[in-house]
C-alpha cells in the first residue's frame, strides 16, 4: 500500500478544491504561487501580518491605552511622544554636558584666564539656544512635522555609516532589520536604545580640540572670534548627526571627516565691546608681564 504524504500547499489546494469547485482555478494559482519558493513566500506573508498588527499598536499613544509600553518605566510621561521627545532631549543633554567636562579640563581653559573667559561664554551661548531649540526633543517626535527623524508612524530609518549617503543593509532588503519603530512594542523601545547619534565628524577626536584651538586663536588676535554658529550645527544638529544601527555606529577614528579651519574663527565686528574687551586684554597682559619682571627683579637683587 502506498503511503502519500501531503505537503501543506497540497492540504490548502484540496480544500479549497473540495469546498467549491468554482475556487479550482484560484485554488490553483495559489499552489503555483506558493510552488515557487514556498518558504520565503510564508515568511514574507508571516512578516506582512505581523507588520499590520505592530502598527495597530504602534498607533496607540496614551499610557492608559497601551500599559505594557509603559512598563518598568519610571516616568511622568503619560503619552509615548512625550516620553520619546524625553529621550531625545537627554541624548543632547549629554553631548553638551559631556563637551563642558572635556573643555573646563583642556589645559587652554586651566591656563589661560582670557580664553577661560571666552570659553565660558560660548558654552553659556549653546546653553541658551539649546534651550531655546527644546534640546532638539521633536528628533525622537513622531508628531513633529519638521525636524523629526523618523515619519509619522514612528519608524526610524538607519541613516547609513558616517562615511555613506544611505544605510547599505536595507537597500532593496525588504528583511533588514536597520528600522525600527519604537512606538509598536515595549521591545522594540528597550532595543531602540542601542541606536546611536553618530557625529560624522567625531566630537571628542575632533570638534572640542578644534574649538580649544579657535579659543587660541582668538586669544592671541582680538580681531576674531569663536564661530559659535559653526560649532553648534556640529555638536547638536543633523548637519553633523546621524541616526544610525549600532552596526553602522563605527568608533574608530572617521579620519577624512575633519572640522574645516576655515570657519572656525570670524572675523569680529568692532564696537565698543570689542574695544573694552581689546583694553581689558591688554592691561591684564601688562599686569602679567609686570609681576613677571618684578619677581625677575627680586630673584636678581638676592643673588647679586
Amino acid at each position: 500500500m502506498d503511503i502519500c504524504i501531503c505537503s501543506g500547499v497540497d492540504i490548502i489546494y484540496g480544500a479549497l478544491k473540495t469546498f467549491n469547485i468554482e475556487l479550482l482555478e484560484t485554488a490553483s494559482k495559489v499552489k503555483q504561487f506558493f510552488d515557487d519558493d514556498a518558504q520565503k513566500k510564508i515568511k514574507l506573508l508571516s512578516r506582512f501580518f505581523k507588520n499590520e498588527e505592530d502598527k495597530k499598536r504602534a498607533s496607540l499613544s496614551r499610557r492608559s491605552d497601551d500599559p505594557e509600553w509603559f512598563e518598568d518605566l519610571e516616568t511622568f510621561a503619560e503619552t509615548k511622544e512625550d516620553f520619546m521627545r524625553k529621550r531625545s532631549s537627554g541624548r543632547i543633554q549629554r553631548y553638551f554636558y559631556d563637551t563642558k567636562d572635556k573643555i573646563r579640563n583642556s589645559h587652554l581653559y586651566l591656563e589661560n584666564i582670557s580664553a577661560r573667559q571666552s570659553l565660558n561664554s560660548l558654552l553659556q551661548n549653546f546653553y541658551e539656544r539649546l534651550k531655546r531649540d527644546e534640546f532638539f526633543a521633536y528628533y525622537f517626535d513622531r508628531t513633529c512635522s519638521k525636524g523629526a527623524i523618523c515619519d509619522n508612524s514612528g519608524l526610524f530609518v538607519c541613516q547609513g555609516l558616517w562615511n555613506n549617503d544611505m544605510c547599505s543593509y536595507i537597500a532593496g532588503d525588504i528583511e533588514s532589520d536597520h528600522q525600527i519603530n519604537p512606538y509598536t512594542s515595549k521591545e522594540q523601545r528597550v532595543i531602540f536604545c542601542t541606536w546611536n547619534l553618530d557625529h560624522r565628524i567625531e566630537r571628542s577626536r575632533n570638534i572640542i580640540p578644534s574649538l580649544i584651538k579657535a579659543s587660541e586663536i582668538c586669544y592671541r588676535n582680538s580681531n576674531y572670534q569663536i564661530n559659535s554658529e559653526y560649532f553648534y550645527d556640529l555638536l547638536f544638529t543633523l548637519k553633523n548627526l546621524k541616526f544610525v544601527h549600532i552596526v553602522c555606529h563605527d568608533k574608530n577614528e572617521h579620519k577624512s571627516a575633519i572640522c574645516d579651519f576655515k570657519r572656525i574663527v570670524i572675523k569680529e565686528p568692532f564696537t565698543s565691546e570689542r574695544r573694552n574687551k581689546t583694553r581689558f586684554a591688554s592691561t591684564l597682559k601688562n599686569s602679567i608681564n609686570g609681576v613677571q619682571l618684578k619677581r625677575h627683579k627680586r630673584v636678581s637683587e638676592i643673588y647679586k
